[in-house]
């Protein structure tokens, strides 16, 4: 497989507790629904976060960006927009919610099982742990893979769950500055402009148009 100009972009999301009813949708590429919505007409600023976020993904030295910022600041909302501005640069991007280990083990083993990427099928037992070493040895063959982690709350659950090796770049979001330096880049409140900006773009605007539908 390979991403950006004429090649074939796999996208995968996964959810905690779901999985698309029709596993071939989660695989089809463009398709807008494999990722959470990109809000777009309620997305203000950040473009200097979103070059900085780029440039890093495009280092061949950088390997782990987290979008560190306040509960509210919009950390997962930028990530959302890169994978959706980027994604089809990209051979194989995968989004999880990355709140806790046990739900990042459930969404291993859906994204390494028969509705996935089918690296076991289901008479097979494996342990969480060897779950996550399949998962990231795939990962570790691919060409260009992108990841974002959402949600995480820090760095030493999510670290077993991080590809080693090969062409991955990882995105983090998180509420907590307790990342490794040189992985941060932090995330800063609005402005006040920015501030009504979004505030007129989600509510009614002086004509009655909701402009943030």
């Amino acid at each position: 497989m390979r991403g950006g100009s004429g090649g074939t972009a796999v996208h995968v999301h996964l959810y905690p507790d779901s999985m698309p009813a029709d596993p071939s949708r989660t695989f089809k590429f463009p398709n807008p629904e494999s990722f959470p919505k990109d809000n777009r007409l309620i997305f203000v600023g950040r473009s200097s976060v979103l070059e900085s976020l780029h440039r890093r993904c495009q280092s061949e030295g950088r390997k782990v960006t987290a979008l560190v910022g306040c509960t509210g600041v919009g950390t997962s909302a930028i990530a959302i927009r890169y994978l959706h501005q980027h994604g089809n640069e990209y051979d194989l991007c995968l989004y999880f919610q990355a709140k806790s280990s046990e739900s990042l083990d459930s969404q291993y083993r859906r994204l390494a099982g028969e509705k996935g990427l089918k690296l076991f099928d289901s008479t097979v037992s494996l342990d969480a742990a060897s779950v996550r070493e399949s998962v990231k040895s795939h990962l570790a063959t691919q060409q260009r893979v992108l990841i974002v982690y959402d949600n995480a709350a820090d760095q030493d659950e999510l670290a077993p769950f991080l590809p080693v090796g090969g062409n991955c770049k990882v995105i983090i979001t998180s509420s907590r500055n307790s990342w490794q330096a040189d992985w941060l880049l932090p995330v800063r409140r609005l402005t006040e402009g920015e501030s009504v900006e979004l505030f007129r773009r989600c509510f009614r605007d002086e004509e009655g148009i909701v402009t943030g539908k």
